[in-house]
């Protein structure tokens, strides 16, 4: 019997933490910071989360009774998304097989001089950074994974099933219109480098992808933390690339020679919030671009990651996080 793809795309102000359901192994969860509101930092943007997928038009008014908007034959949700715990349910149900996350075994991937040797080591989730490990060394706030999270600064929770996670959009910078992956390096901002400071290539997506049989149906949830107010909207395939789900949290996009275009990752430091007793601003560890190394984007971009339906801002760099 034939299956289809489905492809979940994680981007912008997302931290990728472990199930809220730690006896299941096929399933992580995505956390939007609430970036909406104005900083005083500068360089610091505000972020905007969103949630698109395709719908068929006899399934448009539940878009819109979630309170999201139709667009053609996309719903697209947008402030709707705040304070609102997201899932996925197929039916009929079907387990997924299971991808071992990185482990320190897996570390040879990163070590090419911090940039990928190939499209297989890119999509490693290697290059995804880990708060949980050196040099962040940080543990997760167990309030956001909780029931009914009291943390204000969380926008939205969605729970992401996956067969499969692939890192993409490796941070890059361009030189005469070629796109160039370059790792990063952590240290305080305003500080200057030191050799032993760790550097690797960040990730600024993550793709999730199973298959779904041809007789399975996909509904995206929604709900209030507590419960209340549950929505249901069934997705729709694209008849050629199968069902895609977009689940970003972006800033605006900066031009290019923009004063905070400067290879600095600033929105970073916000995902120290998720954590257990975050230091004080001026002390968290931010990714810098380092020039001195680099292999051409294009040559280690998997091919899982190149999708022509989306439309990916890499301006200012943003690389997303994880708490595994």
């Amino acid at each position: 019997m034939s299956s289809i793809p489905f492809k979940i795309m994680l981007h912008g102000l997302i931290a990728l933490a472990p199930s809220v359901n730690s006896n299941d192994p096929n399933h992580i969860t995505a956390l939007l910071f609430d970036g909406r509101p104005p900083s005083t930092i500068e360089c610091l943007g505000e972020h905007h989360p969103k949630l698109t997928f395709l719908v068929s038009p006899g399934d448009q008014e539940e878009c819109s009774t979630a309170g999201c908007e139709v667009s053609v034959d996309t719903c697209e949700c947008t402030e709707s998304l705040a304070g609102k715990k997201i899932w996925l349910v197929i039916s009929p149900q079907a387990g997924l097989a299971s991808q071992k996350l990185p482990s320190d075994g897996d570390e040879a991937l990163a070590n090419n001089h911090g940039v990928p040797a190939n499209k297989a080591a890119a999509g490693s989730l290697l290059y995804v950074a880990n708060m949980t490990k050196p040099p962040f060394n940080m543990e997760i706030d167990p309030d956001y994974l909780a029931p009914q999270p009291r943390a204000q600064n969380l926008l939205a929770r969605m729970e992401v099933p996956f067969s499969t996670l692939t890192a993409c959009s490796l941070s890059n910078r361009e030189d005469q219109g070629t796109a160039h992956v370059q790792p990063m390096s952590f240290r305080k901002l305003g500080r200057t480098g030191k050799n032993e400071d760790q550097s690797q290539a960040l990730a600024q997506m993550v793709l999730a992808k199973f298959d779904i049989d041809v007789t399975q149906n996909a509904t995206i949830h929604m709900s209030d933390f507590s419960g209340a107010n549950e929505h249901s909207i069934l997705v729709a395939p694209h008849p050629v690339h199968g069902y895609m789900v977009n689940l970003s949290n972006e800033t605006d996009k900066l031009d290019p020679g923009a004063p905070c275009d400067d290879g600095i990752a600033r929105h970073f430091a916000l995902f120290y919030e998720f954590a257990k007793n975050p230091p004080a601003w001026a002390d968290r560890l931010l990714p810098h671009v380092r020039f001195s190394s680099s292999t051409i984007a294009e040559s280690v971009n998997p091919d899982i990651c190149k999708d022509p339906t989306l439309n990916f801002m890499d301006r200012p760099i943003c690389p997303i996080a994880s708490f595994f």
